[in-house]
């Protein structure tokens, strides 16, 4: 925990005032990454599906540490799936909550691993990882009042399910104008 947490401030530094902003939209962060790794993912004959609502959603999370959250789970689809695939990101309002749902064709992980995936330096990736990216994902999950669930099987693909307190933005009176207030649902 301790380790992780490190890792998360260390990671949030280099954090611009835009992304120390508490709230971010889905949408946004979700074509962020798309844009930062898109060429990547196609150049691994990686296809990505994007099914994002209408609706914006606004979750509890700066836009920078949700980026790096989708970052993680994008690269290490892109790992699972050495030959290709197609990796589907969903969005949706359940309640008070969003949900985003990364999912992934690869090769799955081994049922004797799941229990383990956030750990600290938890790893299956050998030399090639480090074991950091789910478990600093998770507690910065865990600290915005979100969680992050695995399922997994074997040859056929994994899905994470991501699940956020929703903000929803209302308008206020400030000195006969209006402006942007930000109220948690």
């Amino acid at each position: 925990e301790t380790i992780a947490d490190l890792v998360r401030r260390l990671l949030t530094l280099g954090s611009t005032p835009e992304q120390v902003q508490k709230t971010v939209s889905v949408n946004r962060a979700i074509n962020t990454v798309n844009q930062l790794i898109g060429y990547q993912m196609r150049k691994s004959s990686v296809r990505t599906e994007l099914h994002l609502p209408r609706e914006e959603l606004i979750v509890a999370m700066s836009e920078g540490e949700l980026v790096q959250v989708l970052l993680n789970l994008y690269l290490n689809a892109q790992d699972a799936m050495p030959r290709g695939g197609t990796l589907t990101v969903t969005c949706s309002r359940k309640g008070s909550r969003g949900v985003i749902e990364v999912a992934d064709t690869g090769v799955g992980i081994e049922p004797e691993h799941l229990p383990h995936v956030f750990m600290p330096f938890y790893t299956t990736k050998g030399t090639k990882g480090y074991g950091l990216g789910l478990s600093v994902a998770e507690s910065m999950l865990r600290a915005h009042g979100g969680r992050i669930e695995v399922h997994s099987e074997r040859g056929r693909g994994t899905v994470f399910t991501l699940s956020l307190p929703l903000r929803v933005r209302r308008e206020r009176r400030t000195h006969g104008g209006t402006g942007d207030a930000e109220e948690t649902t």
